[in-house]
Parts: structure tokens; sequence; C-alpha cells
């Protein structure tokens, strides 16, 4: 009776919660406009995805179990963050409003006197031998690489991704630029959204990073993230980046938005894994 009673308890234990759809639209609470592409998710946790062109999701989350430190945040560029706390949000409103904020570029004169040496920082690996993938097949996932800087100040022009092979057909991502905080991904540089799609199915998926006017004198991340379905295919299996290795670099993932980042491990014989993703720049 012992056994059959502990039997019964585990397999309650490893069934899954209850699934809820939670769904609504993300609008511009001055213009009642639609904000696509807001990044809605579970803070730390791997319940999230990202609105569409008309500022509409649908997320599928447990029906219970939820505390008082569940956080559904909604954030977008350019807008104050929304928080909820699904442990007094059984069901969403029909709408969220998200308040716009006023980000100006940063001010930065390129002297050509002062900013005239071309530099490439990151890595340049081109190569199909090792590849690696996006961790999950959700809208929000991201891949970043760690991009060092080893002296001086950089002003940056252009980001550009090695892709080794694209099943998954239509690319639609968005760009990120961030800092380096405590070794990890920290706060977007970017000063609003940097969107790119592409049909490439190998090679090098470049953008413009001028007008941005970004000058940096210390390590950053660059990543890019799935913001929208354009086909049916699995962006986990069919599209692949090229990798290398070495002494520098370091590649960190999400599985979804608000997810926690996730730092690949490191390799034996102390290289480490980076992703083929570099930055065109000009140094003093």
């Amino acid at each position: 009776m012992y056994k059959l009673c502990s039997l019964l308890i585990c397999f309650w234990l490893v069934l899954p919660l209850p699934a809820q759809t939670i769904q609504s639209t993300v609008l511009n609470f001055n213009t009642r406009e639609p904000i696509p592409f807001v990044n809605i998710g579970i803070l730390g946790k791997n319940h999230g995805t990202v609105s569409d062109d008309a500022g509409k999701f649908s997320l599928e989350v447990p029906k219970a179990g939820w505390s008082s430190s569940d956080t559904l945040r909604f954030s977008a560029i350019g807008y104050q963050s929304v928080d909820l706390v699904l442990l007094h949000e059984p069901e969403l409103p029909p709408s969220i409003y998200l308040k716009p904020i006023t980000l100006t570029l940063p001010t930065v004169v390129v002297n050509p006197k002062k900013f005239k040496r071309p530099k490439v920082l990151g890595h340049r690996n081109n190569s199909a031998k090792m590849v690696f993938f996006f961790q999950s097949n959700r809208l929000g996932t991201e891949l970043c690489n760690r991009i060092e800087v080893k002296k001086g100040s950089y002003y940056l022009k252009k980001a550009h991704f090695n892709i080794a092979q694209n099943k998954f057909g239509p690319l639609f991502f968005r760009v990120h630029v961030y800092e380096n905080a405590g070794g990890k991904p920290g706060k977007n540089l970017l000063p609003k959204e940097l969107i790119i799609s592409s049909e490439l199915k190998s090679g090098t998926l470049s953008v413009d990073l001028a007008p941005y006017n970004l000058v940096l004198d210390a390590d950053f991340f660059i990543g890019l993230e799935w913001v929208k379905t354009l086909n049916k295919g699995n962006i986990s299996k069919d599209l692949q980046f090229c990798i290398g290795l070495g002494q520098d670099g370091g590649i960190f993932t999400k599985t979804t938005s608000q997810a926690p980042w996730k730092e690949q491990s490191q390799q034996k014989f102390g290289f480490r894994a980076h992703l083929g993703f570099y930055v065109e720049g000009a140094a003093e």
C-alpha cells in the first residue's frame, strides 16, 4: 500500500499543470494604435511571446500555482514597461496600454580625423562545419554574442551575422546591442527598434548601425531576436549559425521574451564557443 501511494504521489508530481491561454492587444496609451513586436513574458521563466503586427498576442500559461513574485511583463523600446502579477490577474483586460517615453539619440560627431581606422570587432567565422541554433521555437528567442573591445573607442558602422544554412525560410529579426553587465547582456543601447528581414539561404546577413551613433569603449553584446513568424517551420532546427572557438567571446541565449539569459558552457581546453557575429567600426 505504501509503495502504491508513493507511486501515485510521484505520478501526480510529474503531471503538467493545467494550462490556459491568455490573450490581449497591446496599444499605445496616447494614440490607441497597436504596438507590434512587444516582448511579453513571465519574468525569469520560459513562458513568453511577442505581439504581432496588430499588437495582438496569445500566450499559454499554467492555470494555477502562481505566487506574488510571478510577474507578466510587457516591454518595448520607447515605452514604459507594464507589469501584472498573475496571482491577481486571472484574466487579462482586452487591451494593455504602454505609455511612450522620450528617447534621444546620443549626440556623436564622427570626426574622420578621430575615427578613421577601419576595425572589425567580434568573430568572422563563416565555416559551416561548426553550427549553433536558436534554443527554442518560441517567439522572443534570442542568440547573443559577446564582442571584446581591447583598447580605445569605436564608432559602430555595421553588424554582420553569418548564417551557415537556412532551411527555415523567410527570416524576421530584431537586432540588439547590449552593454556588458557583469559578463552578461544588460541594457539595450539602441534607442529605437532595429528590425531586419531576409530570405538568405546562407552567407552574411548585414545591417547598418551608423544611424544609431554608437561609440563604445568597453565590451558589449550583439544579438538577434526572432520576433515574427513568416512560415510554419521550426527555427530551432532549420536555421544554423556559424560558430568557432577562441579565448574570448561567449554565447548567451534566451528561450523567449523575459526569460533569463543562459551562457553556453565553456569548451574543453579553455576555449569558448563564439558565434560568427561581428561589427565593422572605426577606431580612434
